[in-house]
């Protein structure tokens, strides 16, 4: 998993945002099956830190009048 700047972001196409969004999301679903199934997590701020990003590639995708869907 990458976390992504806000400048990096920024640099980025709307299919490429797209396709980051849709890769957050999978990631953020396997690290949630994992704790319902009873796991650990790994890391504890990665669940956070995750749906940061993610709002990050939709809010920045707003303001650049993409339609970001996910």
């Amino acid at each position: 998993m990458v976390l992504l700047r806000n400048s990096e972001i920024m640099e980025m196409s709307e299919k490429v945002m797209q396709e980051k969004l849709i890769e957050m999301r999978k990631e953020l679903l396997t690290e949630y099956t994992k704790l319902s199934a009873g796991g650990v997590a790994e890391n504890a701020g990665k669940l956070s830190e995750m749906k940061k990003t993610i709002a990050r590639i939709k809010t920045i995708g707003g303001i650049k009048g993409y339609k970001i869907n996910g």
